[in-house]
């Protein structure tokens, strides 16, 4: 899927938190930049960053923090760790049709 964004989150999914987790692991081997998200979801950055922060908490990503402002995320880069793993192995096996 190259080159071609996703604008709809896929029906097995409930939220944000669940589809970025699906987007690192399906489409992003394990780690994006806050804009390849930005361009997949077409979230605005609030949405994005409310996501993050919601997965961090669930120690389910990894936050790579960014001195740089200008892109308007507090982040440069987020990481799937073994929580988030786990998490998208489970909709890849019980869930997605």
């Amino acid at each position: 899927m190259e080159g071609i964004a996703m604008v709809t989150m896929p029906d097995f999914l409930r939220n944000h938190e669940e589809w970025l987790i699906w987007l690192l692991g399906e489409e992003f081997h394990g780690a994006a930049t806050p804009q390849m998200i930005a361009e997949w979801t077409r979230l605005p950055p609030e949405g994005i960053i409310d996501a993050v922060r919601n997965l961090e908490r669930m120690k389910a990503v990894a936050v790579q923090r960014s001195a740089d402002q200008g892109s308007g995320y507090p982040f440069s880069r987020v990481s799937l760790i073994r929580e988030g793993r786990a998490m998208y192995n489970y909709f890849k096996v019980n869930i997605r049709d």
